[in-house]
């Protein structure tokens, strides 16, 4: 999900301040759909990416 080679280092280095606003509203866009979508409450995936 990072759209570039800078954004993905400051992933790496953990440094949250740094983060590109776009780059966080995406990633909470598809936080949101893996946590609520229907697939993603079944017993097999509840509380994980899979099949985001």
């Amino acid at each position: 999900m990072a759209p570039s080679m800078e954004v993905f280092e400051k992933v790496q280095d953990e440094n949250l301040d740094e983060y590109p606003s776009r780059f966080l509203n995406t990633l909470e866009k598809v936080c949101d759909y893996a946590f609520s979508n229907q697939t993603q409450q079944m017993e097999t995936t509840k509380g994980t990416l899979f099949g985001a």
